[in-house]
């Protein structure tokens, strides 16, 4: 029998990716797994069950720490008795991506003092490369990355982290074209404040002037009231995010992106939030907030869009503010959000309104 230890921390996802890579790759040279070990803690029960939850074609064994994680005798004493309880294990692979110093070094010190005559393996999963790493150098993929060899659809994060089945969009609205996300953001750049506050903050607008105003990319005549609503909150801000998730999607072509989707609605226990767009290569996942404000509030937007990054992809999820801000504020908010979070970028209007500009940012930060 072999065997794959996960230890299971505060990045599950890796957890996730290495069992998927297994299942799907054909070019490991080192043995698979039979069984897949979960080592967890009392903060982590939940997201064990998540993963078998995910995976229920697959035989998984519990070693569940509780409240030992950071005692290193006690995590070496109780791993240790479970591998004695195991019969025929043939090798043993632990990889060590997860979990607390203590439960590393632990569950290395009950591996190495197993049978001598069973292959020990062990592993990392690099933050830079996304390569499965062996003790002795040797790296899986040997080119591109674990990342790019597996698919993980939005689905699978928020179930991973114990949210709802996420209510997302994965096709622009029937209002979105570039001419159209263009010539708003051509209104908002030139502060036409009476474009926005006298015509379609009005609640009783009349359907002419609305009419008038977008005459060359929305037939306002021919809608309903409700679609019309629908139509106020894109013009009101709801494009950039559209334009944003099209400019993503032009890239998939030369980018390996696994998923995109705007408009994510997912619940968090009762409280339920909004995300306005996501990219997965893989497992890399990015969260887009976006907001047509030039304002101080986007520093409190890019906040939420880093806490909501950690909810939906964990502690290795990347968060991207997309505002239409001048330099010097951007700037600011980028500096401000470095000292808490060094996966955070943000973009303003210098970038937004070069479509090319954008477009090779976006690639930057998606490698």
């Amino acid at each position: 029998m072999n065997l794959l230890i996960l230890l299971i921390g505060g990045n599950p996802i890796a957890n996730y990716a290495l069992i998927k890579y297994f299942n799907d790759s054909k070019d490991l040279t080192i043995p698979s797994y039979d069984k897949v070990v979960l080592i967890y803690t009392k903060q982590t029960l939940h997201v064990s069950k998540n993963i078998k939850s995910l995976n229920q074609d697959i035989s998984f064994i519990d070693i569940n720490l509780k409240e030992s994680q950071r005692n290193l005798k006690e995590v070496e004493a109780i791993i240790s008795d479970k591998l004695e309880d195991l019969k025929y294990i043939s090798s043993i692979h632990l990889n060590y991506t997860g979990g607390t110093k203590s439960m590393s070094i632990g569950s290395f010190l009950a591996v190495e003092n197993y049978a001598k005559q069973t292959e020990k393996i062990y592993s990392d999963i690099s933050p830079k490369d996304y390569k499965l790493t062996l003790s002795d150098g040797t790296q899986y993929p040997e080119s591109d990355s674990i990342s790019s060899k597996i698919q993980i659809p939005m689905e699978d994060f928020c179930l991973l982290h114990g949210l709802t089945q996420p209510k997302l969009q994965r096709e622009p609205s029937e209002f979105y074209s570039e001419d159209f996300c263009l010539f708003l953001l051509d209104k908002c750049d030139k502060h036409e404040k009476e474009f926005y506050e006298d015509l379609w903050d009005k609640k009783d607008a009349d359907k002419m002037a609305l009419q008038k105003s977008v005459e060359n990319y929305v037939d306002v005549q021919e809608i309903s009231n409700k679609k019309l609503d629908k139509l106020k909150k894109f013009v009101q801000g709801v494009w950039l995010e559209e334009y944003l998730f099209s400019l993503l999607d032009e890239l998939k072509d030369e980018l390996p992106i696994t998923d995109i989707a705007h408009n994510i609605r997912v619940k968090k226990g009762e409280k339920e939030f909004e995300v306005d767009v996501v990219a997965i290569l893989g497992y890399k996942s990015f969260l887009f907030s976006c907001t047509t404000g030039k304002d101080a509030k986007i520093k409190e937007k890019a906040f939420e869009a880093n806490n909501r990054s950690k909810d939906l992809f964990g502690i290795a999820g990347k968060s991207v503010s997309i505002s239409l801000a001048d330099k010097v504020r951007v700037k600011g908010v980028q500096e401000d959000m470095k000292e808490i979070e060094k996966n955070f970028f943000a973009f303003g209007i210098d970038i937004v309104r070069e479509k090319e500009q954008f477009q090779s940012k976006l690639r930057e930060i998606l490698q």
